[in-house]
């Protein structure tokens, strides 16, 4: 069976973000086949890029109006929410791994915009350090529009005899 072609696509309830740039980034486009794979994407892309400017709540619903000849129209319905920024930064599972250091490799500082690609991009740079086994950032949300995050690092083992000889 073939896949009904997008005849429309509209998006409603963006303030923030012009619909422009946001179809830029979008996969689903009008005159291709409909695809849930394509729909998943393009609604998680439009998520992603409020939550880079501070949308921590941001939802979007999909519908799809199924047309005759085989055709179909799509709508994105996007519910902004309020801007957070980031709260407290908080360190936890390090051992011999100074909060300093760990708190100058991550990109986030508190009072700013909360930003999820910012939070991605200190995660990755933590574990380009070589220090860390496993890295878990967490989130959460106390005080209004504030998003507190978490870092638990677990640390590599380091073993080592008096003289500098690894084994």
């Amino acid at each position: 069976e073939r896949f009904p072609t997008v005849h429309a696509v509209d998006i409603a309830g963006n303030q923030a973000i012009a619909t422009p740039e946001l179809r830029k980034r979008m996969t689903l486009k009008e005159g291709q086949a409909l695809r849930l794979e394509q729909l998943k994407y393009s609604q998680s892309m439009i998520e992603s890029m409020y939550r880079d400017k501070g949308y921590y709540e941001v939802a979007v619903s999909t519908t799809v109006t199924l047309l005759p000849e085989n055709q179909a129209d799509v709508g994105f319905q996007v519910d902004e929410g309020p801007v957070f920024h980031v709260g407290q930064v908080v360190v936890s599972g390090n051992h011999v791994v100074s909060k300093k250091i760990i708190l100058r490799n991550l990109n986030i500082k508190s009072g700013e915009l909360f930003s999820q690609s910012k939070i991605f991009e200190s995660d990755r740079q933590l574990y380009t350090t070589g220090y860390f086994d496993t890295i878990e950032i967490t989130y959460s949300t106390t005080a209004a529009h504030t998003v507190d995050v978490g870092v638990r690092v677990k640390e590599k083992a380091t073993r080592y005899i008096k003289g500098g000889v690894g084994y």
